[in-house]
């Protein structure tokens, strides 16, 4: 990796990046649902 990569392009343990999402993710709009649902309260900021 070199310094004029940005941050993000560098996977210095190797991860492995997939194409897709993989099926069992739910997307921020559920999970913000889920949450206030439960009334767990979180920072939207």
């Amino acid at each position: 990796v070199t310094k004029s990569e940005p941050l993000r392009e560098k996977n210095p343990y190797d991860l492995v990046k997939k194409e897709e999402i993989p099926s069992n993710f739910i997307s921020g709009d559920q999970l913000i649902s889920l949450l206030n649902k439960h009334e767990i309260k979180f920072d939207e900021t």
